[in-house]
């Protein structure tokens, strides 16, 4: 089941490309990557994020950092199996069976599997999100590069020229605090767009803010998908879930008590 497409990367040689992570029928983590982008982002044949695929794939013995979930994709093998989980309106409790049965308590819990087994993939749920961090890039060097699996030229995309941290403490008691850059497609995506739109100044900085922390804070249960970087091991937010808050029934002895 697809449900991580990171902001797609570029390289002159390479073109853009895309890392995509799931879960496996299994219950195992899975990341596929680099996708060309329009194999997710163009045309009537695009696989949405919930729903499932079924793919030809092997293990990447080149990965820099032996991260135990990255698989390589054979070229022209992914193929849809089911997207009802993509249809609206959405049936958040079907999609919450499987994706929060692979929630990890913490970035601290993560950073423990880490050492253990080379797990680079994971869910957390954060115990408080305090604010969203923006820093505009002085140079392209600062942009992540991914080379395209398949070594072709594919459609080429804006480069973000922000980064974008959430800022947030888990539920753990060693933790002390985090700002971690986030690479969610979604979030990318609305920068890019509305850029155009209202220009590259506060307006645009408030309105990302409203919707990617205010809306997704308070009216959302906000879970963050993390992936270990691929050259070094530093963990990314590479996506967001954030399914509608959970409506807490009380009881009338114990309101009025």
């Amino acid at each position: 089941m697809l449900t991580v497409k990171a902001y797609p990367t570029e390289s002159k040689k390479y073109g853009s490309t895309v890392c995509a992570a799931g879960i496996t029928e299994d219950g195992e983590w899975i990341r596929l990557y680099p996708i060309p982008y329009d194999l997710f982002f163009e045309g009537e044949n695009r696989f949405p994020k919930y729903c499932w695929i079924e793919v030809e794939c092997k293990k990447d013995d080149k990965d820099i950092l032996r991260r135990k979930e990255s698989h390589k994709v054979k070229k022209g093998s992914i193929r849809l199996i089911d997207d009802s989980l993509t249809v609206r309106p959405i049936d958040w409790k079907k999609r919450n069976e499987l994706v929060l049965a692979m929630q990890s308590r913490s970035i601290e819990e993560l950073r423990g599997k880490w050492e253990e087994d080379r797990t680079s993939l994971g869910l957390i749920r954060p115990k408080v999100v305090s604010d969203l961090v923006f820093k505009r890039k002085q140079s392209e060097s600062e942009s992540t590069v991914q080379l395209d699996l398949f070594e072709e030229e594919a459609s080429i995309v804006t480069p973000m020229d922000v980064v974008i941290r959430y800022a947030f403490t888990c539920a753990d008691k060693t933790c002390t605090g985090h700002k971690i850059m986030c690479e969610d497609w979604e979030l990318g995506e609305a920068w890019r767009k509305w850029k155009r739109r209202y220009g590259d100044g506060n307006v645009l900085e408030a309105i990302i803010r409203k919707e990617f922390f205010d809306d997704k804070v308070n009216k959302r249960d906000l879970y963050f998908y993390m992936g270990m970087y691929y050259i070094h091991p530093a963990w990314l937010i590479i996506g967001l879930y954030y399914p509608p808050k959970k409506r807490v029934r009380i009881d009338e002895s114990e309101e009025s008590g």
